[in-house]
């Protein structure tokens, strides 16, 4: 159990979640016979999933996305004329390492919006920024 000045000191230095990490093996009562380093690894581990969750969540909220909820598991590909080989390669984000450029185009109410939300998206959980721009805005 850590006392409150090494608390103090582990949240000055920005690392809350390393006390919550060391709280709730505090609290567990099977973590209490388990090596230091298995407890660290633990706690560690924990610190790292959510300093990765809140950073994905920032850049989602940058991405002023028009669909927050778009997935690309939810895509619908039949009769509309999508290569679903295609988006799912394309969700890889592998053309943002070749720094290649995605164009999407299409009739109105086919899903590009939706399409683009998706991309930005998986570019957000790959921890890359992204900006959900209308064409209309983009040229003004």
């Amino acid at each position: 159990m850590i006392d409150e000045e090494t608390r103090r000191k582990l949240r000055e230095l920005n690392m809350g979640e390393m006390v919550e990490a060391l709280d709730m093996q505090d609290s567990a009562l099977s973590c209490m016979g388990m090596p230091f380093d298995d407890r660290m690894r633990m706690a560690v581990d924990y610190v790292y999933e959510e300093k990765h969750a809140a950073s994905v969540k920032r850049l989602l909220g940058r991405a002023r996305l028009r669909f927050p909820d778009a997935d690309i598991g939810d895509m619908i590909y039949d009769g509309r004329g999508i290569d679903g080989v295609l988006i799912r390669e394309t969700a890889t984000c592998q053309f943002m390492r070749s720094a290649a450029n995605v164009v999407v185009e299409g009739c109105t109410g086919t899903g590009k919006s939706f399409l683009g939300c998706c991309l930005a998206k998986q570019a957000c959980r790959a921890r890359k920024s992204a900006r959900y721009v209308r064409m209309p805005d983009l040229l003004m």
